[in-house]
Formats: structure tokens, C-alpha cells, sequence
């Protein structure tokens, strides 16, 4: 059993294609992850990767072979580069194209890679007319942030049916930087490979996608606690008020006797509650019994 506590510092990504070109500056972003208990601090991006309006996140590779290979989080071994297999120590200085959601295309290197646990992490740079940066930025002590490779891809669309939700593949998967939801769901213990539904719940909740069609309701760095009935991430904090119940599909309902992120924020309420298709109720978050894979709680407001 283990519990995490994880900070973002995130925008999500989307829009019009630009040619990459040394004015592609990923900035700098929080990489802790790790400590002994149920806090997150939640964010709305995916992965954290965007370049000038440009979402690398799902991003195809070209000219690699990935049929039939299924990635499963310990690292990309097996996987062919132009008839050149890779393993773990040859996977290191490999390069990659990846194919943009704008259709054009980014020179991507492997610089280093680490095994904790079961999971792969990355340093994954891209090519600038200036040279190689980091793909995930760099934390406050300069040090490149690392990524992991995360079997499948997500609809990034935002405010529709859809949007937001989590294809699984064995040819595709994700560049997620850590410290951003994806890769904080994973490192809570929510991996693709064993725990998917749980991990795709965790994503809609972090961001606070109520209505499972992609589009957040909070705003950075706001505190959750997050618990699963599998002692994955247990409660931390029982005397918080519960928000809500989650499942992939996003809010199953929310309590009648707690606040909510877009309430305590000031934001406006999402349609599915405002309609009622997301239930307000007070039994709401106190048992799994009705199907939720995740409930989350929330400290009181601020003053």
C-alpha cells in the first residue's frame, strides 16, 4: 500500500501547428512526486507538453515498428528503430520522430533512462535549431524532467462527448512528464498495465473533469485527497468533506455535504451538475459500493 503526494504547476494544450524552432521554450515545472500521504495537489494538463499551442501528448512515433509490441511500463524493450533493436542499454541516445497532432513532425532523442519499480522514466529531448532540449522542461535546479512512457493515448479534445477519454494500445502510448496528471496517476499506483480503469478515473479527477468530456472545472494546485477501495491510495484526512465519487467516465455524483473545487473557486457549475445528470446526493462518496473507483475529499475553502 502506498500514498503520494504530487504538484503540478500545468496548462493543457491545444490549437494550431507551428514549426519547431528554437522559440520552443517548455519553461520550468515542479518534479517531486513522492511522499508518505494521500495529498494531491491537482492540475488540469495531461502531460505537460506543449509547444507553442502544439499537444505532443499521444503523439504517433514514425519510422519506429511498434506493432504487436505491448509496453508495459518497464521500459521500451523489444521495440524496433529501423531494423535496430532496442533494449534498455541501447534505447539511450536512440532518436525518434514524433508525429504531431498538427501534422507536422519533431526530432526527439533519448538522453537517459531510470527503472523505479515497474516503471520506465525517460529523459526525452527535442530538436531546436539551437540544439537539444528537454521535452519536459527543467526543474528549479536545472535538472531535466523526466517522462514516462505510458501505453496508450488520450482524446484531447475539450467540452464534447469524448473529450478527455483514454484509448489503450499496444503500437501508441503516451510521453507524459512527471509532475503532470497522467504521469502522477501512474506514480500513485494507477498503471496502465494493472490498474487502467483506476488510473483513467484519477486523470478525470485530478482535473476536475465532472462531465467526462474533457473540459476542467478548478484551477492549479489545488489540494484532494484521493482514496481507492484496493488500499492503493487510502483516505489521509477523514475529516475533510468528500467531493465526490469518480469512475472513467468522470463524476458518478457529488456530495451534498461538501463543497466542490469549481464552487470553492468561484467557477461556474458544469452543465452535467446544473442539469442533474451528475447527482447531487448526500450518501454520495460513503461507500464503493455503488461502483465508484475513486472518491476524493477537500480541505474547507479559504477564508
Amino acid at each position: 500500500m502506498r500514498n503520494a503526494i504530487v504538484a503540478a504547476v500545468l496548462s493543457i494544450a491545444g490549437g494550431c501547428a507551428v514549426a519547431p524552432d528554437e522559440n520552443l521554450d517548455l519553461g520550468e515545472t515542479e518534479q517531486e512526486v513522492t511522499s508518505d500521504n494521500g495529498i494531491s495537489l491537482n492540475g488540469i494538463s495531461l502531460n505537460g507538453i506543449s509547444l507553442n499551442g502544439i499537444s505532443l501528448n499521444g503523439i504517433s512515433l514514425n519510422g519506429i515498428s511498434l506493432n504487436g509490441i505491448s509496453l508495459n511500463g518497464i521500459s521500451l524493450n523489444g521495440i524496433s528503430l529501423n531494423g535496430t533493436s532496442l533494449d534498455a542499454a541501447t534505447i539511450v541516445g536512440s532518436s525518434w520522430t514524433g508525429e504531431l497532432s498538427g501534422g507536422t513532425t519533431l526530432e526527439l532523442r533519448v538522453d537517459a533512462m531510470t527503472q523505479v519499480g515497474d516503471v520506465g522514466m525517460y529523459d526525452f529531448s527535442y530538436s531546436t535549431s539551437s540544439g537539444w532540449r528537454p521535452l519536459c522542461g527543467i526543474d528549479g535546479d536545472g535538472t531535466p524532467i523526466r517522462a514516462l512512457a505510458v501505453p496508450g493515448v488520450w482524446d484531447l479534445r475539450n467540452g464534447v462527448p469524448g473529450g478527455g477519454a483514454y484509448t489503450a494500445s499496444s503500437t501508441q502510448f503516451t510521453i507524459a512528464c512527471r509532475g503532470k496528471s497522467i504521469a502522477k496517476c501512474v506514480e500513485m499506483g494507477y498503471k496502465p498495465w494493472s490498474h487502467a480503469p483506476h488510473m483513467q478515473a484519477c486523470v478525470r479527477l485530478l482535473r476536475a473533469d465532472y462531465c467526462g468530456d474533457g473540459a476542467p472545472h478548478t484551477r492549479d494546485g489545488q489540494t484532494v485527497d484521493i482514496y481507492d477501495q484496493l488500499g492503493i491510495q487510502e483516505l489521509a484526512n477523514p475529516a475533510w468533506e468528500i467531493e465526490g465519487e469518480w469512475d472513467t467516465a468522470g463524476a458518478r455524483c457529488i456530495s451534498q455535504t461538501g463543497g466542490q473545487r469549481f464552487a470553492h473557486l468561484g467557477l461556474s457549475t458544469p452543465s452535467c451538475i446544473a442539469s442533474g445528470a451528475v447527482p447531487t446526493t448526500p450518501t454520495c462518496g460513503t461507500s464503493f459500493s455503488g461502483g465508484a473507483l475513486l472518491v476524493d475529499r477537500l480541505p474547507p475553502p479559504a477564508e
